[in-house]
């Protein structure tokens, strides 16, 4: 592995001198070609397979071999979806855990030699390989050690020595195929590692190729998730021994061998095959926008997936997305106002008068491995007072830092910490003036006045979050908007029955005119007064009570393991006592997108959980896709008395067959 050796260097964050330590570490550094990977930012993922004539997302190897037939397969299609989303390479899923092979492969049947399309003669890696050349892309390919068709198991494991030698034997020709037939590869997935030993031929064929999850150095590794988020710092480099699957996740900034994180996430989140009617599922513009903040902006690629359809095309709404999130970013992030380099602690940037921004755009050279450890970013208003606006860890290969509009005449970068002499690339600052997700905002800098956050316990003490000392808040529970004669907010308080609590922030240093959005929550009976009686279905890691235990982070997730359990997912309740109930809110999962309720369904009960037959409420949601996270309400037109309560989802968004839910609350008046 390659390693450059430095002096660890401290800066103190009064005098900021440096001064050498005694130590030395060893930095790795990145690869030619992992240089380049870093530079693309973007790859577009392509998943095709027999899934797509079956509706799901494994194969279940039922389709007739003439039936597989991509005839409206262009490869330069696939290349302007690429080349419009802005992305500098793409991964074709040549073979999935199916083991259909989309190439003329001579090692098995289950490939497109048996498929009707030209006569069995169509090889659509091929096709691709060509087409990336014209375009001057770089081609990539997901090739699954997990083998259905010939009995491995994930990561290439088979049941028996000697079936293991056999599929060793067909993995490594078809691998061999793959790295000679096809020109220069780019990144290959291993999808849930590889045990199949296979770095002699990668040595011998394609020794720079990068192997993401690959038991080897110059590689990548899964940054743990599929929803297109990385954490921030997610460090490019990661503890690892010899022959190591590399670990997913933030990456360590003491690790010993550089392995850059990818975010992988659908188009159509959470599914990565085509079915019919999986338009409907296209994430948002703004969901994009998102995920190329909370991916790019943290320096990590982000691998963004199509889904062509059964005849091999991306579906023209696909298409469309993808350019209008090529466009938007191009828009954004295209030419920046002013822009410098330089080596050294510090950096400075001359705006040439008071001029507004709202993002700072930061790389350093890592070519000799990853050296700031911490960092500050302040501006100079026309005041001549100099704030902060941005503080971190990481710079890395890339961090685009969203901040509140400011004029500024100057900008200064000062490295606080840093364990080698520091160069950077890039400091540069634009005016995009268009919306920002709030998660991409960064801690430690100018904090953005939004809409305070509030949680409440188990047993409805409720509390709300506040970024910073120069704000207060302020709060009501009588309805009222919150003004600066309102509550103060010191402490967390108790609503023993629920209620409605609005709340905003006010500019301490500002007070006329400083004032934040306000918050609503609207705050059911505590969790601690409610008992759970029985759920129609559950996982053990996913019980029925984590609906009604106060933690939006545990969840109900109706069965799925062992087969989904079919809808109606229903749940039953003790309130302790008859109340007078006059709503539900619903909280889905947080940690992913997905599994929600198409309605619901109530019954209450005064003495017993013996139901009527009809639901005394039916209701449904609405719309999740604006704000899948949020809490969302369900206000009954009358009151309805009991206190057993009976739940029923009748059956779930986009036929997912399973429900999560993260919190249950019931509504009641006093």
């Amino acid at each position: 592995m390659r390693t450059i050796q430095y002096a660890t260097l401290s800066f103190c964050c009064l005098a900021l001198a440096s001064k050498a330590a005694e130590s030395a570490v060893q930095l790795p550094v990145p690869t030619p070609q992992q240089i380049a990977w870093h530079e693309a930012g973007i790859g577009l993922f392509f998943h095709w397979a027999p899934n797509v004539y079956q509706g799901g997302e494994g194969d279940n190897r039922s389709t007739p071999r003439d039936q597989i037939n991509p005839d409206r397969f262009d490869a330069a299609q696939w290349t302007r979806a690429v080349q419009a989303a802005g992305a500098g390479y793409l991964i074709f899923v040549a073979k999935h855990v199916g083991g259909y092979c989309a190439w003329q492969t001579k090692t098995t049947d289950y490939s497109l030699k048996t498929s009707s399309w030209k006569q069995g003669r169509g090889d659509m890696l091929a096709e691709l390989a060509r087409a990336c050349q014209e375009k001057a892309l770089r081609l990539g390919v997901y090739f699954s050690p997990r083998d259905d068709t010939h009995g491995a198991d994930t990561g290439g494991r088979a049941g028996s020595p000697e079936k293991q030698a056999a599929y060793n034997e067909l993995y490594r020709q078809q691998l061999t195929e793959l790295l000679t037939q096809y020109g220069p590869m780019f990144e290959m997935w291993f999808d849930g590692g590889n045990i199949v030993p296979i770095n002699d031929l990668i040595d011998k064929l394609s020794p720079g190729i990068i192997s993401f999850q690959g038991r080897r150095t110059g590689g990548s590794r899964w940054v743990g998730t599929e929803h297109g988020f990385a954490p921030y710092p997610c460090w490019n480099t990661i503890s690892w021994k010899e022959g190591e699957t590399p670990k997913e996740g933030a990456g360590s900034p003491t690790g010993n061998l550089w392995c850059p994180a990818e975010c992988d996430v659908s188009i159509i989140r959470p599914r990565w095959f085509w079915s019919p009617g999986c338009d409907h599922s296209i994430l948002s513009l703004d969901a994009l926008v998102e995920i190329y903040y909370l991916s790019v902006g943290h320096g990590v690629n982000l691998l963004l997936n199509a889904t062509p359809d059964s005849h091999g095309e991306v579906p023209a709404a696909q298409m469309q997305r993808l350019q209008e999130f090529g466009d938007e970013i191009r828009a954004r992030f295209g030419k920046p106002l002013f822009t410098t380099k330089g080596e050294g602690n510090t950096l400075a940037l001359d705006l040439g008068g008071a001029r507004t921004i709202d993002h700072i755009a930061l790389r350093e050279d890592i070519s000799g491995g990853e050296r700031v450890r911490k960092f500050i970013i302040e501006g100079r208003r026309a005041d001549g007072k100099w704030v902060a606006l941005a503080r971190g860890t990481q710079v890395g290969s890339r961090q685009i830092i969203p901040i509140p509009e400011i004029a500024l005449t100057n900008l200064r970068l000062t490295v606080q910490e840093s364990v080698a002499p520091v160069t950077i690339r890039e400091l540069s600052v634009f005016y995009v003036n268009r919306p920002v997700p709030p998660l991409a905002y960064r801690e430690g800098g100018r904090p953005v006045m939004r809409a305070p956050g509030i949680s409440r316990s188990r047993d409805g003490h409720f509390a709300i979050d506040c970024p910073t000392p120069d704000w207060e808040i302020r709060f009501t529970l009588d309805g009222s908007e919150p003004t600066r004669q309102s509550s103060l907010y010191r402490e967390p308080q108790s609503l023993p029955l629920g209620g409605v609590l609005k709340t905003r922030y006010f500019d301490l240093e500002a007070p006329a005119s400083a004032v934040g959005p306000v918050a609503v929550r609207h705050f059911g009976l505590p969790p601690s007064r409610i008992t759970v009686l029985r759920a129609s279905s559950e996982e053990k890691d996913t019980p029925a009570t984590a609906a009604f235990d106060g933690d939006p982070k545990t969840m109900w997730h109706t069965a799925w393991r062992q087969g989904a359990a079919p809808p109606p997912h229903e749940i039953v309740v003790d309130l302790g006592q008859s109340w007078s109930i006059t709503g539900v809110g619903y909280l889905s999962r947080q940690d992913a997108v997905g599994n929600f309720p198409n309605g619901l369904q109530l019954w209450a009960s005064g003495g017993s959980t013996n139901f009527t037959a009809k639901p005394q409420f039916e209701g449904t949601f609405g719309n999740f896709k604006t704000d899948p996270h949020a809490w969302h309400q369900l206000a009954f037109p009358q009151r309805i008395s009991g206190r057993f309560v009976r739940i029923v989802y009748p059956d779930e968004v986009n036929n997912a067959k399973c429900v999560a839910s993260a919190e249950i609350e019931i509504l009641v008046e006093k």
